[in-house]
């Protein structure tokens, strides 16, 4: 039902696009002539209009049916669904990963909980998940998601080699801000690292020992709002979220067929670890102050996984779709215009 509305939009969009073609040409002189009437350019365009507005109508309906739908599905139950005994989530230690960890152990799912070794919470997270599901298993992988040559795939291999992965959760990732060339090219390309190629590196591994199996199961990244807008004073991030949100969307119908479904959630602010060490930015600032619990944002991430490929959570899509892609535009012109100054008032921290 889901790919059959879907196909309503997509070809209503189409439909639209092709009449609106018309628009680029203004003539009186008459066409031709049906029973007596004469067909126009302007008649025809009209009718262009009548119609663009009929498509918008579709789309719009069929766009928000999609949703709908989501949204009334409610929770699912990832073990069942899956009929999965094994999940990994990357940077469960704190923030969403650990919520995302609490939502699967909740359902009866062993977890793999995966942060840097150098994170004093990862220890005692684990040993709190062993404390609290003592009838689940745990494993712990010590890895550091920034390494350029993905070697963190060797501890990920020594913790899972003999078990069966069928529900993956990249979701560590961390925003490094300040100004581009004062960043030290390491530190920007350790960002680029953990937030992206990561991803690349446990997909590929996961995904073909899944399709091996020939058992279902799911891929959900976490991405960002800020893939759709400039962020001047942490390129690194808005980029790097662009690229989760593509490269999900992208692999999402090359591995549909053999039942395995991919998600990425577009959480709206959370309040976590995320914001320490950042610099005292306006504009994060107030994000910052709108941000919610992550468990907010993991009950509704859960609802569209292998339901909708892209996915926001807290917020009503189409409002928040709405809301981030004017911010976008209108960032990328004053940016254009004026640059990032006019923007942003970094402070002392």
């Amino acid at each position: 039902m889901l790919r059959f509305v879907a196909l309503i939009g997509i070809f209503a969009v189409m439909s639209a696009t092709a009449m609106y073609a018309l628009f680029f040409f203004h003539d009186d002189a008459v066409l031709f002539t049906v029973r007596s009437v004469d067909v126009t350019y302007d008649l025809l365009q009209s009718l262009a209009v009548f119609g663009l507005v009929l498509c918008a109508i579709v789309s719009a309906c069929s766009y928000l049916c999609i949703v709908a739908m989501t949204c009334l599905q409610g929770d699912q139950d990832l073990k069942k669904k899956y009929d999965a005994k094994w999940a990994l989530v990357t940077g469960s230690s704190s923030g969403i990963g650990k919520a995302i960890a609490h939502k699967l152990a909740g359902q009866g799912l062993n977890i793999v909980l995966a942060a840097p070794g150098f994170d004093k919470l990862h220890p005692k997270s684990v040993e709190e998940f062993k404390t609290k599901y003592p009838h689940l298993e745990f494993r712990r992988a010590d890895i550091n998601l920034s390494d350029a040559q993905g070697q963190y795939m060797d501890e990920i291999r020594r913790v899972t080699d003999d078990i069966l992965v069928q529900i993956v959760f990249s979701n560590a990732g961390y925003m490094r801000t300040g100004l581009f060339t004062t960043l030290s090219p390491l530190d920007n390309l350790n960002n680029f690292h953990c937030n992206a190629t990561a991803s690349v590196h446990i997909t590929h591994h996961f995904m073909r020992l899944l399709k091996d199996s020939g058992r279902r199961g799911c891929f959900v990244y976490t991405s960002s709002p800020a893939n759709m807008m400039p962020a001047p004073m942490s390129a690194m991030y808005s980029g790097t979220k662009a690229f989760v949100t593509n490269f999900a969307t992208s692999i999402a119908p090359e591995v549909s067929p053999f039942g395995i479904d991919v998600s990425v959630i577009h959480p709206s602010p959370v309040a976590s670890r995320f914001y320490d060490g950042a610099h005292s930015i306006g504009a994060l600032l107030f994000f910052k102050g709108t941000s919610k619990g992550p468990e907010v944002v993991v009950a509704k991430a859960f609802q569209g996984i292998g339901r909708q490929v892209q996915h926001r959570a807290t917020c009503p899509r189409f409002v928040r779709s709405l809301g981030v892609q004017l911010c976008g535009c209108l960032l990328n012109t004053v940016v254009a215009l004026f640059g990032p100054c006019c923007l942003l008032h970094v402070g002392d921290h």
